[in-house]
């Protein structure tokens, strides 16, 4: 729910996880997801997110993800599945998720350009 996100958005393989300015945006976008969860029951603590940070950034060399490869062939993106189930967990519980809702926004958008293309 974040590398895929953030590898379709920049264009960049798995490698852009370990650039710390995406660092953060990962893990922010990780906590909400936490929060989101705990609120649905789920035992979900920071130490996921350091566990899932830490193992994005040690994925072999050249890894990519499925959503940066279908966005560069042009195919439909899975962002409402990831991205989009968080937000709408998120609203039925009441919680704010901006950093999820801005990239859903942002994936959005390309999804919609693809269509008027």
């Amino acid at each position: 729910m974040t590398a895929n996100p953030l590898t379709a958005l920049t264009g960049r393989r798995a490698d852009v996880m370990r650039d710390p300015d995406v660092e953060r945006v990962a893990r922010r976008i990780m906590r909400e997801a936490v929060e989101v969860g705990r609120a649905a029951g789920a035992a979900l603590t920071d130490a996921h997110v350091d566990r899932a940070v830490h193992w994005l950034q040690h994925v072999p060399e050249g890894s990519t993800t499925s959503m940066r490869e279908d966005r560069l062939a042009g195919r439909p993106l899975e962002y409402d599945a990831l991205t989009g189930a968080v937000v709408r967990a998120a609203e039925h519980h009441g919680i704010d998720v901006p950093a999820n809702r801005f990239v859903l926004a942002l994936l959005s958008a390309i999804e919609q350009e693809g269509r008027a293309a």
